[in-house]
């Protein structure tokens, strides 16, 4: 049974600076004693920019089939988990009393211990799962918001991704989950966001939103070995509105308005147009 301890702390130095600093630590009979931490820090130098950088790590533990399964795969028990430091570097400026704001995140992960799987044991009673893959990720977001506090409300954001392996694991096979100098799976190189909000007078609430996912590698297991296919990239649209009339709130959405066909995993069609109703009772006392 595993057992964690946590501990936070939050600090103001002087009037503009904000620090945050937490510990965790993990301890299992199968993984021992892992310790993670988070630190970060937001400064205020003056009204309406907010500079922000933090830097942490994090532990992901072996699932129980990568570390117990029998039969044809064959779990691996000394599976250590897998590691991750990550950096973040931020500026936000917002102007015009708030109703515009424009912020950049630069950001950078490193992976290690990451868990592969070897199809092929070196011996009937070897395990097929090993602690071998390393990898990094590192990229920028731009953030838009226009209309804060108005009826009508827009934000936008993009997001720049690079990722590549480090050190690759033991499968050297077209169909390799970590093979160096390739990219992540399924992480798109291109993405972003858009939304916009209105809230005309009274109890009526509407949305538009647009999201891009721009192609990215996927591993395709329909032959032997697998080969690595590259995803097309995608846009969908949903609209919702929301309608309150008393103690009732009303609730229409509308996702993949266009009825796009996308895979989010290669053979595993993403749903079509999808519509949602929902309605809500508020009881005030």
């Amino acid at each position: 049974c595993p057992n964690r301890a946590y501990a936070q702390a939050i600090a103001t130095i002087g009037h503009d600076v904000d620090v945050t600093g937490g510990a965790r630590i993990d301890h299992s009979a199968r993984f021992g004693t892992v310790a993670t931490y988070r630190i970060g820090m937001v400064a205020h130098p003056e009204a309406g920019l907010r500079l922000r950088a933090s830097v942490g790590t994090g532990f992901k533990e072996p699932t129980f089939y990568e570390n117990f399964a029998t039969g044809f795969v064959r779990g691996n028990p000394d599976l250590r988990g897998e590691r991750t430091r990550s950096y973040e570097l931020g500026v936000e400026r917002a102007a015009w009393a708030g109703r515009v704001s424009v912020g950049v995140t630069g950001f950078a992960q490193q992976f290690r211990d990451l868990i592969d799987y070897l199809s092929v044991a070196p011996s009937p009673t070897a395990p097929n799962y090993f602690n071998v893959a390393a990898a990094r990720s590192r990229g920028v977001e731009v953030r838009v918001a226009v209309g804060a506090g108005s009826p009508l409300e827009g934000r936008l954001s993009y997001t720049r991704l690079w990722t590549d392996v480090t050190r690759a694991g033991f499968d050297t096979t077209s169909g390799a989950s970590f093979a160096t100098g390739l990219p992540l799976l399924r992480r798109p190189g291109h993405s972003s966001r858009a939304d916009l909000a209105w809230r005309p007078a009274g109890p009526l609430f509407f949305t538009l939103g647009a999201t891009y996912v721009g192609h990215r590698d996927d591993l395709d297991f329909s032959s032997f070995p697998a080969i690595r296919r590259r995803l097309p990239s995608y846009t969908t649209v949903d609209v919702s509105a929301r309608a309150v009339v008393g103690p009732l709130a009303f609730t229409l959405r509308i996702e993949n308005v266009t009825n796009v066909r996308y895979e989010g995993v290669v053979h595993f069609p993403a749903p079509r147009r999808t519509l949602l109703l929902g309605a809500d009772f508020a009881v005030r006392r």
